[in-house]
């Protein structure tokens, strides 16, 4: 169980070397020791099981990252983040709920609720500050009447002592500036918050490795009773 939660802290690290992301490799060793972890304390476990070709296609992606970046190839870089990040969900969807399955063993059971709920609230505070980010864009993008304010910034070019000219271009642009800097904090205040409970899923998950290693082997299939004789 500690591979498994030594697996999580790697996955935090990202160093940039000469201008590349070393993130990827970490991302990799990462899973290769969650990978470790999980064979370590049951390979029979069922959501390890499901887990665990979805880790040999998060390690292969980062791999494919990693080349591209080496090859400073930007195609498909889109399409390999998304596929990374959902598959990179499910996969950790089912590590917790598999160490969940040993809750009866640890002296505080209550853990593994306890870092499941920490590792939900953080993904989805990631989501909302994304979103936030993704409606900031489309809000400026589609709010602003480019036409109309392109024109009025090549008169503004062509004649940039007009005072009126320039609080014409500020009338335009303030309500959606607003908006934008609104949702910029929006997203700024969720991604810290995010990052504190996935800090306090490791503490959460930290503690069940620990408690796991102490535990009092529980009885888990009618083979472990011992033969009548």
């Amino acid at each position: 169980m500690n591979l498994i939660f030594y697996g999580f802290l790697v996955m935090l690290l990202g160093i940039d070397v000469s201008g590349i992301s070393l993130a990827p490799l970490f991302q990799i060793g990462g899973y290769a020791l969650v990978m470790q972890g999980m064979q370590a304390v049951d390979k029979e476990n069922t959501y390890f099981k499901r887990a665990l070709p979805l880790i040999y296609a998060l390690m292969a992606l980062n791999a494919a990252t990693f080349l591209m970046d080496v090859a400073n190839i930007a195609a498909l870089g889109g399409i390999i983040g998304i596929a990374t990040g959902v598959i990179g969900l499910i996969t950790v969807y089912n590590v917790l709920k598999g160490i969940q399955v040993y809750r009866d063993e640890l002296q505080t059971p209550n853990l593994t609720t306890k870092m499941y709920k920490r590792w939900r609230l953080s993904v989805i505070l990631f989501i909302v500050g994304f979103v936030a980010v993704i409606v900031a864009m489309i809000a400026l993008i589609t709010a602003v009447p480019f036409t109309a304010f392109m024109e009025l910034f090549t008169e503004f070019q062509a004649n940039p002592t007009s005072e009126a000219l320039a609080y014409e271009i500020g009338q335009l642009v303030a309500p959606i500036v607003g908006v934008f800097f609104g949702l910029m904090m929006v997203f700024l205040i969720t991604i810290v918050t995010a990052m504190v409970f996935y800090i306090m899923f490791l503490v959460s998950l930290y503690n069940v490795q620990k408690e796991f290693a102490l535990r009092t082997p529980a009885i888990s299939a009618p083979t472990d009773f011992p033969n009548p004789q």
